[in-house]
């Protein structure tokens, strides 16, 4: 996913539907090793921006 919008929509897609990883790789055209890695990594950075911008939920 080279675009950074792209990255956003997988990762709230996957947050807000919380879907198997299996299938939301598959939805996404890609393996779940992939689909792992993205979803561990992006989660990260997602919560690390919103804790700067004081914006976590309670």
């Amino acid at each position: 996913m080279p675009d950074i919008s792209e990255r956003l929509f997988f990762i709230l897609a996957y947050l807000k539907n919380n879907p198997l990883q299996e299938y939301h790789a598959a939805c996404f055209g890609m393996d779940w090793k992939h689909c792992s890695i993205f979803v561990h990594c992006l989660t990260h950075i997602l919560r690390l921006r919103l804790e700067t911008m004081g914006l976590v939920p309670v």
